[in-house]
């Protein structure tokens, strides 16, 4: 039980790799407020969960600040503090080249992937300097934010800035014992990940030729890194990015 009784809010995680965040922290023993856009998938999320007396739903968008605002809110008036979050809500991007990106793609996936972590980082982080608390700011990036050629343009972007977004948090907040770390998952078998892949005859091959010999990663491997990174095991772990991908990083 290496989370036992921790606060925890997991953005996107009705489904994918929050999902399995989520029933991974119920595991070890924290309570976990779940965020998602989908009220359905919420729903059916507590069904399946048997540890269902720790968890909490909350249906919000994370791009919009009112509904972060209202998400954070709701957590200290219930709970009276935030011990882990998780900033996990992401959209693919089709694999689009600079040249392709249009406007509107452009600004959704900034919205979602950057603006959204960077909303709740700050509302947290500020909630618990005000309450000389601790605590543990994991954001799910990407390896396309430490490599460029394995999402399209807005994604990558988008992936990069979080990583910074991560480093700076570390750095100006490390000595308040507020940490924050990055995980960079490669290709895993998700909803995201072949919307990724198979979105343009560009993306599939651009993959296809990185990822010849490196299998796919599951769900609860990305989940048990999470575990770690929230808990005090890995009390020493600040403003890194940790690469998960099977290796092909090491080409």
């Amino acid at each position: 039980m290496l989370l036992q009784d921790k606060i925890a809010v997991v953005t996107g995680g009705a489904a994918g790799l929050g999902k399995a965040i989520v029933q991974e922290y119920l595991n070890q023993g924290a309570v976990v407020v779940a965020v998602d856009i989908s009220a359905a998938k919420l729903e059916q999320l507590k069904e399946e969960t048997a540890a269902g007396e720790r968890l909490f739903t909350v249906t919000g968008d994370v791009s919009s600040k009112a509904d972060n605002e209202s998400l954070l809110d709701y957590v200290y008036e219930t709970f009276g503090r935030l011990d882990i979050l998780v900033n996990n809500a992401g959209i693919s991007d089709g694999m689009l080249p600079v040249a392709e990106v249009l406007d509107e793609e452009w600004e959704k996936v900034i919205a979602i992937n950057l603006t959204g972590p960077f909303l709740l980082c700050r509302g947290a982080v500020k909630r618990m300097l005000e309450r000389e608390q601790t605590g543990s700011i994991i954001n799910i990036a990407s390896a396309s934010g430490v490599g460029g050629g394995r999402a399209g343009a807005a994604y990558v972007s988008s992936k990069f800035g979080l990583v910074g977004l991560t480093k700076n948090i570390a750095y100006m907040y490390g000595p308040k014992n507020i940490r924050c770390n990055a995980i960079c998952p490669g290709y895993v078998d998700t909803g995201i990940s072949g919307l990724n892949v198979h979105s343009s005859a560009y993306g599939i091959e651009r993959v296809s030729q990185g990822t010849k010999l490196i299998r796919a990663g599951v769900p609860q491997e990305i989940a048990d890194l999470a575990v770690y990174l929230a808990s005090d095991k890995s009390s020493l772990v600040n403003g890194v990015e940790i690469l998960a991908d099977a290796g092909k990083g090491a080409y």
